[in-house]
């Protein structure tokens, strides 16, 4: 939620353009530990009553996708007003949802007690409390927009050094980003082999035999044995084009899904 931050509490609270007091319905619904998916849980909690534009607002976040396929997802999001979200916690029944709920209304009795009249100052106080609150916007504006910025810095730079290009490296980098996933966790051997496997299932083509094709070939060309022997999979996949783009991509598909 692009709002500012009141109170980080049991569950955040914040505060809109309006001083509108909201909770996000999904870290609420993460701190009750529903079990229940949130759009659905959400979707059964305002059977209850509640209306959108007067207990609630929609928006969206993006967030990490944790597929093979990597990058970021959309996900739907409920900026609630605190009076719905005392009345969720109650509906729980549950001791997370009294816990909560006892929360929010000791929040709420804060918040009022630190909230300033600005109709009952001078009109000299209030022109000054409205130069102030300008100020802040404009400043928090600012810094949420050099917070994106450094986001967008850093994602481009998480890409470049994921994404394996063809570029003269590229078997450095093959090699580099398997052994970083069996740095994980994961053997070396078997992930090669895997890698291998999905190459040939998605172009076609025998590894295996391809090999000993280029070592006949390279001792036919009268090249040492010590060196045909050492002719594997890679130099195989480096001498066709199509194999090598093919290969590329399923490396970098294993790296983001186990990364």
């Amino acid at each position: 939620m692009n709002f500012q931050l009141l109170e980080k509490g049991l569950v955040p609270i914040y505060s809109d353009e309006n001083s509108e007091t909201l909770v996000s319905g999904r870290e609420l619904w993460d701190f009750l530990e529903i079990k229940e998916p949130y759009t659905q849980w959400f979707d059964r909690m305002i059977e209850y009553g509640f209306a959108e534009s007067v207990d609630f607002s929609v928006f969206h976040n993006f967030v990490n996708d944790d597929t093979a396929f990597g990058g970021k997802r959309k996900i739907t999001d409920h900026a609630m007003k605190l009076d719905m979200a005392k009345e969720l916690g109650m509906i729980q029944r549950t001791e997370k949802g009294r816990q909560v709920r006892k929360y929010f209304i000791e929040a709420e009795k804060r918040f009022k007690s630190n909230h300033i009249d600005f109709e009952k100052l001078s009109p000299e106080l209030r022109m000054f409390a409205n130069v102030f609150t300008s100020l802040a916007k404009i400043e928090l504006e600012q810094n949420e927009t050099k917070r994106l910025a450094q986001e967008a810095n850093e994602t481009i730079k998480d890409i470049k050094e994921t994404i394996i290009t063809e570029s003269d490296n590229w078997r450095k980098d093959v090699v580099g980003k398997i052994r970083a996933i069996a740095d994980a966790g994961k053997n070396y051997s078997d992930l090669q082999r895997e890698s291998y496997k999905m190459l040939e299932e998605k172009a076609g083509c025998n590894l295996k035999q391809r090999v000993e094709n280029m070592r006949m070939r390279a001792l036919t060309n009268g090249m040492c044995k010590s060196k045909v022997d050492k002719i594997n999979a890679l130099d195989v996949i480096a001498e066709d084009k199509r194999l090598k783009e093919i290969y590329i991509g399923i490396v970098n598909k294993l790296y983001l899904k186990h990364k």
